[in-house]
């Protein structure tokens, strides 16, 4: 057998193409111990859902045999609402009562408005930055609109910006003891901030879903503001960078494969399954790290306590065993079996907002697009330094429709943010 490729996560080519990578490790075995990296992948589709599932696996580096005093333990306690089953059941409860239909409604509403607003930035006619100009700006938005937190602009890039450093310190495998001392501020920050919203709330609810998740809360004595904290936490984590970068991948795989996007153009009750496909089709996940807290066998082989495992989902997604030609990309397959989510009590809570998100911005994005549009493939820009989340910073697109007439005053105008 040929030797298997080596690992680095900052390669133009692992960037750009993972399968490239995971299916020769697939191929050959599910488990692989990469001793340039101190660290076990699991690459099969049996043996990454029975991982998930497993409480043996913890992602806080309290559990590693590497533990530094910077990140163990404060993150597991201060951020994840699903590290338990007591932590997991509150939060399906908020998440439950928050997604009740006439809220869903309501929360559709100021998805539609929001992306209405930025697409319109197509029209502007020529080659236009997709990522930069419409599909950065909206999930951003989004999130801080549905949650109700913080309702001024100012403070709002302050929250996200935090929002992001804690999910550095609780995510990123690498994040240097500065970077977690920052997430840990950030997070102070956060708390804070939110329990004063919270408490808000709790005196005068709002037509958001922050006041939802209280008046969840009150139903039961156990959850606590702390659980709705969390919650938060993940949600921005679900509807803001991770969608940013998903539907970026999504529009460029559309534009290579053209007999879908016009299946897709031609059907748009497909919208839904596709944005399914096309997450399992190209994964935006980097090296997301767990420990394991006991000795474990998986693909023969033991584990130990300590030891550094990525659950690759991406490879999952692309096994054969569970997916037929998965190197194609098929907006017409079942995607019940998708692993693009997660699984088991870890299965993401903020799904139903990240769909909600994709399927209304990618629905707008080619209402909006005429069917002579093109991705300038050659010009696309990719974010080779970023550790936790494969990222196209720029993706120009040949609309196909004329440079509309602007006034000195709308072409000095940055885009909306």
């Amino acid at each position: 057998m040929s030797a298997l490729p080596k690992l680095d996560i900052f390669s133009k080519q692992y960037t750009e193409n993972p399968q490239s990578f995971f299916k020769p490790y697939r191929e050959h075995s599910s488990v692989h111990y990469l001793e340039d990296h101190d660290l076990w992948i699991i690459t099969r589709y049996d043996d990454v859902k029975k991982a998930l599932a497993d409480p043996r696996f913890n992602r806080d580096r309290c559990h590693s045999k590497h533990a530094s005093a910077q990140g163990a333990g404060y993150f597991e306690k201060n951020t994840s609402p699903l590290n338990d089953n007591e932590h997991h059941r509150r939060s399906r409860l908020l998440v439950s009562k928050a997604f009740f239909p006439k809220r869903v409604e309501r929360m559709q509403r100021l998805i539609d408005e929001v992306v209405g607003s930025h697409t319109q930035n197509i029209l502007k006619g020529g080659v236009v930055d997709l990522s930069k100009t419409v599909i950065t700006p909206v999930p951003n938005k989004v999130i801080s609109r549905i949650i109700g937190v913080p309702p001024d602009s100012e403070e709002q890039e302050q929250f996200l910006t935090s929002a992001m450093s804690v999910i550095v310190g609780m995510i990123d495998p690498d994040a240097s003891d500065h970077a977690l001392a920052k997430a840990k501020d950030s997070h102070r920050y956060l708390f804070n901030y939110l329990a004063e919203e919270i408490n808000k709330r709790k005196k005068n609810p709002q037509d958001d879903m922050l006041s939802d998740f209280v008046d969840a809360a009150q139903s039961d004595p156990l959850c606590e503001d702390n659980d709705i904290i969390k919650l938060v936490l993940s949600l921005i984590a679900a509807g803001s960078e991770t969608t940013v970068h998903s539907s970026n991948l999504a529009i460029l795989n559309l534009y290579k494969n053209p007999q879908q996007l016009k299946l897709l153009r031609d059907d748009r009750s497909l919208m839904s399954n596709a944005v399914m496909e096309l997450l399992r089709f190209d994964d935006t996940g980097k090296l997301f790290r767990k420990y394991l807290t006991e000795d474990a066998e998986y693909g023969g082989k033991i584990i130990k306590k300590g030891e550094s495992v990525y659950i690759v989902t991406a490879s999952a997604n692309h096994d054969p065993s569970a997916f037929p030609n998965p190197d194609v990309l098929d907006i017409t397959r079942c995607t019940k079996a998708s692993m693009s989510f997660g699984f088991g009590p870890h299965y993401c809570v903020g799904v139903h907002l990240a769909k909600m998100e994709m399927v209304t911005l990618l629905n707008s994005i080619l209402d909006n697009l005429p069917e002579q549009a093109a991705v300038l493939e050659n010009q696309v820009r990719w974010d080779y330094d970023n550790s936790i989340l494969r990222s196209i910073t720029s993706l120009p697109v040949e609309t196909g429709l004329p440079l509309a007439k602007r006034s000195s005053s709308q072409l000095s105008e940055e885009p909306v943010s």
